[in-house]
């Protein structure tokens, strides 16, 4: 079957390695549904990335929001229970539980980016209107939409057409809701 999507290892990869160099050792993976793909993929990225760089994996730093507002919610509020183990930064494999995890540390009063940042994925147009406005991962989406027709149009023009499998490059926007390490 042939098939465009984003590298969600790598690219989450990077955004762990980009969290790592703003000096965070205690960094929160907050996954979409454990049943489906791209979530172990981009828990593979997480884990590598946190690997590499010699940090701690504490099985408390991950949740699984469900792609939902509620479930970044909810991993704030079980997450900032830790106390002195509680993470410093978080990445949401979606931007809609990036949200509820930015409106969870509003509501305890903690301060983003100056005591915790916060990466979401997807860079959806309501990033630009959170405050502070959301750190994520651009994955263009129409490219890999064009692609796809693109494949689909040869497999119907061409009888013989092998199976192609196509990444496309996602980017990194920095914005204001990442910043260094408070400790």
């Amino acid at each position: 079957v042939s098939w465009v999507d984003a590298d969600n290892e790598r690219y989450t990869y990077e955004a762990i390695n980009y969290l790592i160099g703003l000096g965070h050792k205690r960094i929160a993976y907050v996954g979409g549904d454990p049943e489906v793909a791209v979530t172990s993929e981009r828990q593979r990225g997480y884990a590598s990335a946190m690997t590499q760089g010699q940090l701690p994996q504490n099985p408390r730093w991950i949740e699984y929001g469900y792609f939902s507002d509620e479930g970044g919610y909810y991993a704030v509020q079980r997450m900032t229970e830790l106390g002195d183990e509680a993470p410093t930064a978080y990445y949401a494999a979606n931007d809609l539980m990036a949200f509820g995890i930015l409106r969870g540390l509003r509501e305890k009063g903690v301060s983003v980016p100056e005591q915790v940042s916060v990466i979401g994925t997807n860079d959806s147009g309501a990033c630009l209107h959170v405050t502070p406005t959301l750190t994520t991962l651009h994955v263009p989406y129409a490219q890999m939409a064009a692609q796809a027709a693109e494949l689909l149009i040869q497999a119907i023009e061409e009888e013989n057409t092998a199976c192609t499998q196509r990444y496309v490059d996602c980017e990194l926007m920095i914005r204001q809701s990442t910043g260094p390490c408070p400790d």
